[in-house]
């Protein structure tokens, strides 16, 4: 299941752009135990640099700060949205896994993510969360659901892959 149009938070705070590959790096989001404020709170991470092909470990990630993917490699980049991380972390929870898929370069938080000079804004990273459960479709519906009731739902679109029949 795909949960389009989103964003991973806290750009401005972590400061590590990810590897932009074709096809795009599978971020790994985890629960982030050690947050006080959010016992749901879900981190988004860079994977491990054996993950990627070889001839990308020098890549240069940020211009600005002279960063190799090599260097930021295993690195948290952000957050889950707040509005995501409690369903996140029951799929997490339950033995599902959540990816994220950067789609594009960080950006001022922009409605309905809160605006960069409102509480929670900031600088984001538009998105994608790619979601595995071993029952998507309940999981689909609960997510529907959910997203139904959030201002921060009317921006993200869902998909569900089905795997064609043989």
């Amino acid at each position: 299941m795909t949960l389009k149009n989103s964003v991973i938070k806290g750009y401005h705070v972590f400061m590590i752009r990810p590897c932009i590959t074709s096809p795009p790096t599978q971020l790994i989001v985890d629960r982030d135990y050690s947050n006080k404020k959010d016992p749901d709170a879900c981190l988004v991470w860079l994977p491990a640099l054996e993950t990627f092909p070889i001839s990308v470990h020098d890549t240069v990630t940020d211009e600005k700060r002279h960063l190799k993917l090599s260097d930021v490699e295993g690195l948290p980049i952000g957050h889950v949205p707040k509005i995501l991380s409690n369903f996140f972390s029951l799929i997490i929870n339950e033995g599902g896994t959540i990816t994220a898929e950067v789609t594009g370069e960080p950006v001022p938080s922009f409605p309905p993510w809160p605006a960069p000079n409102e509480e929670g804004g900031g600088v984001v990273l538009p998105c994608n969360y790619v979601i595995n459960h071993s029952d998507i479709k309940a999981t689909f519906s609960k997510l529907c659901l959910f997203l139904e009731k959030s201002p921060e739902g009317s921006a993200m679109d869902m998909s569900i892959e089905t795997t064609p029949k043989a």
